[in-house]
């Protein structure tokens, strides 16, 4: 399930507390809520304000993917740089990474994806992916992001540190 959709200081729909944030020009684009939470701390944490922030959601079925919503903030005005917040599971980023081959962007755009140190499970598999090795696909997400640009963030607890430098290149 998805928080919902936030503009800072003009709009919200769903769930998302808008206490939390403070306006600036960081969107986050996130399929995982609590991550989601994690990166708006961070980011003020650092003084660093949000245009944008919409959270997909994990579920089997979305009501939307990565490729229109970036495509809105590649537009937005308010909003100079993008932090996608994806998951290991699923095709969304591969898809995410080749409209971006395609977009051309000046934006710069920043990846997380969690799960690297997760231990697969017979017993409680990740959506179906019991045989499957979560760091081999993250790298391979992070590879395909790599290519067109994006710059891949490797621990949560860097997120806002690394687009605090991005800021100042």
């Amino acid at each position: 399930s998805s928080n919902g959709i936030l503009c800072v200081d003009t709009a919200l729909t769903g769930t998302l507390p808008t206490h939390l944030f403070h306006a600036g020009d960081t969107a986050i684009v996130g399929r995982s809520g609590s991550l989601v939470f994690e990166a708006i701390q961070q980011l003020k944490e650092k003084k660093l304000g949000i245009s944008k922030c919409i959270t997909l959601g994990t579920d089997h079925l979305i009501s939307t993917d990565f490729i229109p919503v970036i495509q809105a903030l590649l537009k937005d005005k308010a909003t100079n740089q993008i932090l996608i917040i994806g998951q290991v599971h699923g095709q969304l980023e591969y898809n995410l990474a080749a409209y971006l081959k395609k977009a051309h962007t000046k934006k710069k755009i920043y990846s997380y994806i969690p799960g690297k140190t997760l231990i697969r499970s017979d017993k409680f598999p990740l959506l179906g992916m019991k045989s499957v090795l979560f760091s081999e696909v993250i790298a391979k997400k992070n590879a395909e992001f790599k290519k067109v640009g994006v710059i891949c963030i490797d621990s949560v607890d860097k997120i806002a540190v690394t687009i605090k430098r991005g800021l100042k290149k």
